[in-house]
């Protein structure tokens, strides 16, 4: 074939032609490669009494079936599952959206207002107060003191530790008596000296 840029001539390309997949293997349309062909498993038979449910592909007991709890007021049994289903839930998911500013209940399957912190609420009565939560007034509840995070400790009056003051003086005017009756001489002639010592420097 002829470039038709370059006006040569140029090798068509060929090309390749895949090998043929081994038996038991398939060639992926996506990546090219073969891949074994896995082949479903063969499901046991259900035992007496029960059957195999097309939904799930388990067995499931006959008796079960037939005398299932009726379900309660405002759901319905799933033909799928089996289950109790809340009507209002199912009916919410067919329901038209709700409009900006609100929100779908899911107890009732109606719309509500989506309450915003700008909206300006009434003043409580006297005696009660707003709930943050809830956006409700409610009474205010009786004033109590606040309990303590800890155990208070008991301060006790211990007369005991006072005569311990006044043993321990007592012993210490003892041992300054003592002291100063076996220094008597000593402290006589000091104080002599002093005196004497004092009455020169007068002169």
């Amino acid at each position: 074939m002829r470039h038709e840029l370059t006006g040569r001539c140029v090798k068509e390309p060929v090309e390749p032609v895949p090998t043929p997949c081994r038996p038991g293997q398939y060639r992926s349309p996506t990546t090219g490669r073969c891949r074994n062909i896995v082949n479903e498993p063969e499901l046991a038979p259900c035992k007496p009494g029960q059957y195999r449910s097309p939904e799930t592909g388990r067995c499931r007991n006959i008796s079960k079936l037939k005398t299932q709890t009726p379900c309660r007021e405002g759901y319905y049994r799933s033909e799928i599952t089996g289950r109790c289903r809340s009507i209002a839930a199912a009916a919410a998911k067919t329901l038209k959206p709700c409009p900006d500013g609100k929100f779908r209940n899911p107890a009732t399957g109606r719309c509500k207002k989506i309450a915003a912190d700008s909206d300006v609420l009434k003043e409580c009565a006297e005696g009660f107060e707003r709930n943050p939560k809830t956006k409700r007034c409610r009474k205010v509840a009786l004033a109590t003191a606040p309990k303590p995070g800890f155990a208070p400790e008991q301060v006790k009056q211990v007369t005991g530790a006072m005569w311990g003051w006044w043993v321990l003086g007592g012993v210490s005017l003892l041992a300054v008596g003592y002291a100063g009756w076996q220094w008597r001489w000593e402290i006589g002639r000091a104080a002599g000296w002093l005196k004497h010592a004092i009455t020169r420097g007068k002169r």
